[in-house]
């Protein structure tokens, strides 16, 4: 059997596999996938010193990353992963070597960067598998012709309010690190056939948000919604009903070189407004889609 000829990663893909039928997705940079056996590990007279390995647990984990605000998948999703890695032939939108395996979304972390180096905007998705792959050696890739105008970071709005709805002052932003996280569940029997196997867990999120401000605003301990714009034409945005600040990191002074002061804000999930406690609200979370991913319609 001749080996195979090393191919570039630049005509690989990603998507969804669910009842096989392709989701791919788009505006995808990298992606990335491993596969560990966890062997469990015996050393007894009878080894002379040595180790030996009884077949484990296998498990698996990976991760794909994106341009833009509005990732495919959102914390705790289940999907059917499908990554294909290159055509045979070398030849784009040809058959070549793919797999797919059921999984979890664990966290799904979306960033904008207003600096001249770092500019822009883009999320990264991370996934464990909950079952085994399946080998598709010779799947035909269809190509991906979507090509889209992406707004300039520097034009979506950032705003933050309090938990009275009104519009807090705050401005000087250098990025934005968003992050949810399903706190996924794992779990193995004698029913999951030596994998671990997953459910999602509960929700949470938590926002770094770094800023030029020499003073501490936002107040530590207030609740506050935030609206981060995902795209400009239309007009769609991440709301977060609410977060709070659970504290500042990092406020940097240095007199030495006269850099100009940066500080990390860092808030969280508050699920419930207690702004009037007689009176408290539940939050919510809305995707740029319009959609309300949180709370759930249907509890898991």
């Amino acid at each position: 059997m001749a080996c195979p000829i090393p191919r570039s990663g630049k005509l690989g893909f990603v998507g969804d596999y669910t009842g096989a039928v392709l989701t791919r997705f788009t505006r995808v940079r990298n992606w990335v996938y491993n596969i560990t056996a966890n062997p469990e590990l015996r050393v007894y007279s009878g080894t002379r010193f040595g180790t030996q390995r009884i077949s484990g647990f296998v498990d698996s984990t990976g991760t794909f990353s994106g341009f833009g605000a509005n990732p495919p998948l959102f914390a705790g999703d289940s999907f059917t992963f499908i990554g294909y890695t290159a055509p045979t032939s070398g030849v784009p939108c040809s058959p070549g070597c793919a797999f797919s395996v059921p999984a979890f979304v664990d966290s799904l972390n979306i960033n904008w960067n207003f600096t001249q180096e770092n500019r822009g905007v883009n999320w990264t998705i991370n996934f464990s598998s909950d079952g085994d792959e399946t080998d598709l050696p010779t799947f035909d890739d269809p190509c991906d012709d979507a090509v889209y105008c992406d707004d300039n970071v520097c034009d979506l709005v950032i705003e933050m309010r309090d938990c009275n709805d009104a519009l807090v002052e705050f401005c000087n932003i250098i990025s934005i690190s968003l992050t949810f996280n399903a706190n996924t569940l794992v779990y193995s029997n004698n029913s999951t056939s030596c994998r671990n196997k997953r459910q999602p867990g509960v929700l949470d999120w938590t926002m770094e948000m770094v800023d030029n401000n020499p003073c501490i605003i936002p107040v530590v301990n207030d609740d506050y919604r935030f609206d981060l714009m995902a795209t400009l034409s239309p007009v769609t945005e991440w709301i977060l009903r609410w977060g709070k600040m659970v504290g500042v990191s990092n406020l940097n002074v240095n007199m030495e070189t006269g850099e100009i002061i940066t500080k990390s804000n860092n808030f969280a999930m508050q699920a419930v407004n207690c702004c009037v406690p007689a009176t408290p609200v539940r939050g919510s979370i809305i995707a740029p889609s319009g959609a309300t991913v949180w709370p759930y319609s249907t509890p898991s």
